[in-house]
């Protein structure tokens, strides 16, 4: 079965944007990705930036206007954006609240602490805090005011729970009442 999907990673100036650059132009150009089916991120704004201009360059230098004229019809950004775009297209589909907002990071940080205390058993909780006590502190309440790096320890640790219950679901509720 072949894939669809390809992912060019390697280190600074390694050639990744050309080489992705030339894998988007020969998919389009091929009939194997229409605009409107195109996904490409970066991390940053400029880069993101910076790849769609060249493909879209790229599409013109080759003769192909029609193309490069759809090239918005796809989603090229940042990781977040691109993420934010696809979440509000298909909340429903999702189950979740389609007003989507990147958090900052405290109010993630907080949002985080919540969600913990919220979707975690009791038995959750005593083990959150096992292991805050493990990484120096005294409270899961109080990672969310102190520095970057344990908060990043917690939330790796976290990742090996797994909670009985679906954050999501106050979400649905929500959205069928709306």
């Amino acid at each position: 079965m072949s894939s669809n999907i390809t992912f060019v990673g390697a280190g600074a100036g390694s050639g990744k944007t050309y080489r992705v650059i030339e894998e988007i132009q020969t998919r389009l150009v091929d009939g194997k990705c229409r605009p409107n089916g195109l996904i490409a991120t970066s991390f940053t704004i400029k880069a993101a930036h910076e790849l769609s201009d060249r493909i879209q360059r790229s599409l013109y230098a080759i003769g192909q206007a029609a193309l490069a004229e759809r090239l918005h019809e796809g989603l090229i950004g940042t990781v977040h954006g691109v993420c934010k775009q696809l979440l509000t297209r298909f909340a429903f589909e999702a189950g979740i609240c389609p007003q989507v907002a990147v958090l900052d990071e405290e109010d993630a940080k907080l949002l985080f602490i919540e969600t913990v205390e919220l979707a975690g058993s009791s038995a959750d909780i005593v083990r959150l805090q096992q292991i805050a006590d493990l990484l120096g502190k005294r409270t899961v309440k109080t990672e969310a005011t102190n520095g970057k790096r344990l908060f990043a320890k917690l939330q790796t640790r976290l990742e090996a729970i797994t909670f009985r219950r679906v954050i999501s679901r106050p979400w649905r509720t929500a959205v069928a009442a709306a």
